[in-house]
């Protein structure tokens, strides 16, 4: 038997599916369009767009396998380009356990040197988190429902500004906005409180950078927002509707950032 795909509409670039390794008997033929057709639930065609024209129908193995999950291992993460927001995170990790370390050990042993590696320390911290935050951010305006957390809070009808919005609208990704402000009042007191005493300073800085330690390490261990959707879903759910409000552009933001600015006084 045969499929075929019959579609009169402009092929969106976001319904196009490109195959990282070729499927066998169809070597020249890497990329297909995904359409969504209710008759055909709760099957999805895929219609292959090489000059052969190869279809098929898809169907999500959730369906029909209990429990199923896909197992990538490190090779595959790297071919599908798997969730470099999460590398950033760890990096980040990495720069804060060195920025609770140094100024403080600095400030102990009297090493000038060391207290001033704190305040380049807090800028490498803040650029790496805010290119974590990028990441999903674009995730969401891409709409790239391989990411689970994307897929959970989005979907292909939920306008641009809400996208942004929907960065923070679930559990992991509020974690993420906080400790890009955590990252961003550390960065904040290493900048303009250069007339406090060195040793003062790196004080703050050492404990402002163990702080961020822990929201690092819930988040990466407990509440990762680039963890894997795979099969990735054709759309996502939405965004919880009681969210869908312009205030939810700016008030978490704003909300986040008073409160975390009270880690300067801790």
């Amino acid at each position: 038997s045969s499929v075929s795909l019959q579609t009169d509409r402009a092929i969106d670039a976001r319904d196009v599916v490109t195959m990282v390794a070729p499927m066998p008997g169809f070597e020249a033929c890497r990329q297909f369009v995904v359409a969504m057709n209710p008759d055909l639930a709760p099957f999805t065609a895929l219609s292959g767009l090489d000059e052969s024209q190869p279809a098929f129908l898809a169907v999500d193995p959730r369906l029909v396998l209990h429990g199923y999950e896909a197992a990538l291992d490190e090779t595959a993460r790297r071919q599908l380009g798997a969730a470099p927001g999460d590398t950033l995170l760890w990096l980040a990790l990495v720069t804060a356990v060195l920025l609770g370390i140094v100024p403080l050990v600095g400030a102990h042993r009297g090493r000038a040197d060391w207290m001033a590696a704190g305040k380049p320390l807090a800028w490498w911290q803040f650029w790496i988190t805010l290119g974590s935050y990028a990441c999903l951010t674009a995730a969401f305006i891409q709409y790239d429902f391989s990411v689970l957390y994307v897929a959970n809070n989005s979907n292909h009808d939920l306008p641009f500004w809400y996208r942004v919005a929907a960065v923070w609208g679930g559990h992991e990704g509020s974690m993420l906005l906080w400790l890009l402000m955590q990252c961003g009042w550390t960065l904040a007191v290493a900048h303009f409180s250069r007339a406090l005493p060195t040793p003062v300073l790196a004080r703050i800085l050492g404990v402002m950078g163990w702080l961020s330690v822990g929201f690092l390490l819930f988040t990466i261990l407990t509440s990762n927002p680039f963890d894997r959707l795979v099969p990735a879903a054709a759309s996502g759910r939405d965004l919880n509707p009681l969210l869908q409000d312009p205030g939810m552009v700016f008030h978490p933001p704003m909300l986040y950032m008073g409160y975390v600015g009270f880690a300067v006084a801790f």
